[in-house]
């Protein structure tokens, strides 16, 4: 096959024909000597990658080398994930290609709550929390009263220290010793 290039470029001229070739959906792979009178046929239709060494472009057309078949990776939505990896392709995304709004991992797509960060369990929805006191409902002891995390999402009506769950009288300060209630 013919040389197609033989140029020396700066830095600056690889990076834009590099991208160039990105754009159209050409592979390219750097440091792979090729001897030209190997590949003398002409290239046909299909996937094109072209392989660069130092001094040298040439074009290679979907084929068998060294025994390996050499595809033109494409990523059309340029987020480093090749197309046929990415189950998004056309939009720019972090997870598996794609798109993570609340960024909890979690593919928008796959998300019920995108706009949210959320579990896995959940399907991307954060865990409920009624009482909007920052403890999950699963583990607090007092889901419909806020309270605080230390206590296990209860509150401490009477500021004695006790918090409401664990109170015997929770509308009257009370000491310890006497499970919240006042000393009497």
């Amino acid at each position: 096959m013919d040389n197609l290039l033989e140029n020396t470029f700066t830095k600056v001229q690889w990076l834009a024909l590099l991208m160039l070739f990105q754009l159209l959906g050409i592979e390219v792979s750097w440091g792979q000597n090729i001897n030209s009178s190997e590949h003398s046929n002409a290239p046909g239709s299909g996937n094109t990658a072209i392989i660069l060494d130092t001094v040298s472009i040439y074009q290679v057309d979907e084929e068998i080398y060294h025994n390996k078949v050499v595809p033109a990776a494409r990523d059309l939505d340029l987020d480093g994930i090749p197309d046929n990896e990415d189950d998004c392709p056309t939009e720019y995304g972090t997870v598996r290609g794609c798109p993570d709004t609340d960024d909890d991992g979690i593919p928008d797509f796959q998300d019920q709550c995108p706009l949210q960060k959320g579990s896995l369990e959940k399907k991307g929805c954060p865990e409920s929390d009624m009482d909007g006191d920052g403890v999950p409902d699963a583990v607090d002891k007092c889901p419909e009263s806020a309270g605080k995390k230390n206590w296990q999402g209860c509150p401490d009506s009477d500021g004695d220290g006790i918090p409401d769950h664990l109170d015997k009288c929770p509308k009257e300060a009370g000491m310890q010793a006497k499970n919240g209630c006042p000393e009497g």
